[in-house]
């Protein structure tokens, strides 16, 4: 039975499965959702009870903790506040798969999970009230040798010793420790620990230090995030040693040997982001892997110029040119594109129309640039978040905007807007939770009720 993490899933009015449990007046397990009964004994090796709307607290007497055949357990997004992950967890030795994400548990991390020596999945996350440290870890993850995915979020781990690593698993397929305040060096050669090894990620360590040594790396590395630590990046050395590289995010990070042609290298590039980095000069297009390309992260940095408008050479190849008068192909459509964030820039020019082409974008922000010129018709309704604040755009809001019936975030202020529109256009947007100042800070922008 093969599992996976999910984290930052919404529960998005989801009913309780627990509901469901009683409305036939049956006792038979194996009808209940969220409950998965193995077929010859009747024990329950399976629950998931994401989203179910629980609350209290869980304590050591639990129920729960009698379901000694459980190989599977999710308990994420409730609200289990002022629980503590009981030592009673380590009772539950057959579980392969422990799942407990934004559901408020607290308190040390207890030693007794060093128990469940068959567990090949686990993901916790906190609001900084889980607490692991080095004995713990130590003691825990030198038992768990059969740990391929590890992710641990928003877990305080401020007192664990980077080098304490080392005793993870070696059959580590997925390592994320986001927002864990990991302070101190981490041994340079901690990464061919683990030769099956996928998915990196350590955002938001800011303490955390580093550096990928020039050794061959044996693992097929598609995921790698290092935002915002301490990390040196030797970036020609990384984009030449891991080109099954899928996902590259190094928002300010001490990148060494920027060269933007280095991107050449990872053709199988899906998902990049470079923010914060003070790299200059233009968007290198030329150089991504367009193609594939669903995510492109740039913001604040330096770039300046103008965004590459579409140049169709025949009717079977639509290219990029930065010039169109000197017809430089600059690669094909980015047709897969779902995010473009671009601000806190020294862009300008016009937003080119192919912007607005894009089938699948969500998210699109150029804030804080110099656009010009005026907004034009989206051609899709995927838009989950808009802005295009602080820039120098005039004219009338495109009614599309108002069409994007799943668009959580819209900002346009800051430029010089002008026209006609009726308060009621915007409450088509049913699933909009920020709207600023919009009508203030265009001075030409006029509303009627």
């Amino acid at each position: 039975m093969a599992y996976t993490l999910y984290y930052g899933r919404s529960c998005g009015g989801i009913p309780s499965k627990t509901i469901t449990w009683d409305e036939n007046g049956t006792k038979d397990c194996s009808v209940w959702s969220g409950v998965t009964c193995d077929n010859r004994t009747g024990h329950v090796i399976g629950l998931d009870l994401t989203c179910s709307s629980l609350k209290g607290v869980i304590h050591s007497n639990s129920s729960l903790f009698f379901l000694r055949h459980l190989q599977s357990l999710i308990l994420s997004y409730n609200d289990f506040w002022g629980s503590t992950i009981s030592s009673e967890f380590g009772k539950l030795t057959h579980l392969v798969h422990l799942e407990i994400f934004e559901s408020g548990f607290s308190g040390y991390f207890p030693p007794e999970f060093s128990y469940l020596s068959e567990l090949v999945s686990l993901g916790l996350s906190s609001n900084d009230e889980l607490i692991l440290d080095t004995f713990t870890l130590k003691r825990i993850f030198s038992n768990l040798t059969s740990l391929e995915e590890h992710y641990l979020f928003q877990v305080d781990m401020t007192s664990v010793e980077p080098v304490s690593l080392m005793n993870l698993s070696s059959s580590m397929t997925s390592l994320t420790l986001d927002f864990c305040n990991l302070q101190g060096n981490l041994p340079d050669n901690i990464f061919y620990r683990w030769p099956n090894l996928e998915k990196v990620s350590l955002e938001a360590n800011e303490n955390l230090t580093g550096f990928l040594t020039k050794t061959n790396w044996s693992s097929p590395l598609k995921y790698l995030d290092l935002s915002f630590t301490e990390f040196l990046i030797d970036l020609p050395y990384l984009t030449e040693s891991i080109k099954s590289l899928e996902t590259l995010r190094l928002s300010s990070c001490k990148i060494l040997g920027w060269n933007p042609t280095l991107l050449l290298n990872l053709t199988q590039m899906t998902s990049l982001d470079f923010s914060f980095n003070n790299f200059g000069g233009q968007v290198p297009w030329s150089f991504l892997n367009l193609k594939h390309l669903t995510y492109l992260g740039f913001q604040f940095n330096n770039f300046t110029g103008q965004l590459p408008d579409i140049n169709a050479h025949n009717s079977s190849q639509i290219s990029f040119s930065s010039d169109s008068s000197k017809n430089q192909s600059l690669g094909p459509l980015p047709l897969y594109l779902e995010r473009i964030s671009l601000d806190g820039n020294l862009l300008d020019g016009k937003i080119p129309h192919w912007i607005y082409s894009l089938q699948l974008l969500q998210i699109l922000t150029l804030s804080d640039n110099q656009f010009t010129g005026q907004i034009d018709e989206f051609n899709s309704r995927s838009l989950k978040e808009l802005d295009l604040s602080h820039n120098k755009l005039h004219g009338p809001i495109p009614r599309s905007i108002f069409q994007q019936v799943n668009l959580t975030w819209l900002d346009l202020s800051s430029n010089n807007l002008s026209g006609v529109v009726g308060l009621d256009e915007f409450s088509r947007l049913q699933n909009l939770i920020s709207l600023p100042t919009i009508l203030m800070v265009n001075s030409q922008f006029h509303h009627h009720p």
